[in-house]
């Protein structure tokens, strides 16, 4: 390692040990180091002024170390609107934190051999941060799939805002939707004001994920282990990237063109043992009651009820007859 002051050789040394163990604790990178704990506490600090380490969601108030790239990121996101004004400045910042990049690689490489440059980012704006930095260097294509239906105006109008300057510099966007946003006011006045500029929108009955592909070289995706799971997987080993990317063309070439003149698209609709199980469902019978009466198990009506709301683009049950009658279903 290249010699450096005191103070940051032990920031460096932290910074790599954060990096190799996920888990760490001040008390464990003490012994592991063979440091005092006052030096870690200090180091500590200091990493956190530089966003090199930041604070869990977890109780024990714990830091977990990040790339130099989303630290940038996260100092820098509020002068994104200046960026180009502001160049110079996440240039100072990317100087400031060049002792790290060669730490953050050299530990990285150390970790195990599946990690295969794939990061999780565990906070709400941090994933929003890295999204912003990614689209301002974004330069080919930006493709977007959301599994959600219930937008709202403000949303398509902060990626408004992005998808006008990408378009602007020539790069390709796609957004691919679930094909219940086609009722969705905001969502259609959305696609009636950017597709004439060239932004492309597509839906289907299912949607799997939500992704964003920037280029071929970073790819972030929506965790979504639970329904209140806000982290993703920030990916930037071009091999993973170029296969999320073919992945997304392989099912933009089986999706529908977003149309505005129907709210609900020629031919997608319940098979006809999904009709029978939702008019049992709108008549108030339990799933016991529906499995009975149509002969199967009753997993079986459930998994159905499940797929009869992705086509529906309701999350739950309980507005799902509603949602059927306005779709002419019922």
């Amino acid at each position: 390692m290249v010699d450096t002051p005191t103070g940051e050789a032990t920031q460096a040394q932290l910074y790599s040990y954060a990096v190799e163990h996920p888990s760490w604790t001040p008390e464990s990178a003490a012994d592991h180091l063979g440091l005092s704990l006052d030096d870690i506490v200090r180091a500590q600090q200091a990493l956190v002024e530089l966003r090199l380490l930041q604070p869990t969601d977890s109780a024990d108030r714990s830091y977990a170390a990040v790339s130099p790239e989303i630290a940038v990121a996260d100092s820098t996101h509020d002068d994104l609107g200046r960026i180009r004004a502001l160049s110079e400045a996440v240039e100072r910042a990317r100087s400031e934190l060049a002792l790290f990049e060669q730490v953050y690689a050299t530990a990285r490489a150390r970790r195990q051999q599946s990690d295969h440059q794939i990061e999780l980012v565990d906070t709400p704006a941090t994933v929003a941060r890295v999204v912003s930095d990614a689209a301002a260097r974004c330069v080919v294509r930006a493709y977007i799939m959301h599994p959600r239906v219930d937008f709202r105006a403000e949303m398509h109008r902060a990626s408004a805002i992005y998808d006008r300057e990408l378009v602007e510099r020539g790069v390709e966007r796609r957004n691919l939707y679930h094909v219940g946003t086609l009722s969705n006011a905001s969502t259609r006045k959305a696609v009636a004001e950017l597709e004439p500029i060239g932004v492309k929108f597509r839906t289907l009955p299912v949607v799997p994920v939500h992704a964003i592909i920037y280029d071929d070289d970073l790819a972030i995706i929506s965790r979504r282990s639970s329904d209140d799971d806000r982290a993703a997987l920030v990916i930037r080993d071009p091999q993973v990237v170029q296969l999320a990317r073919h992945l997304y063309e392989t099912v933009w070439d089986c999706a529908t063109p977003f149309t505005l003149s129907a709210s609900e698209p020629a031919g997608v609709g319940p098979s006809p043992a999904q009709q029978r199980i939702l008019e049992g469902l709108a008549a108030g019978l339990t799933d016991e009651v529906v499995a009975r009466r149509a002969g199967v198990h009753v997993r079986t009506v459930r998994r159905n009820i499940t797929a009869l709301c992705e086509l529906a683009g309701v999350e739950s049950r309980f507005p799902l007859a509603l949602r059927a009658r306005e779709l002419g279903w019922l």
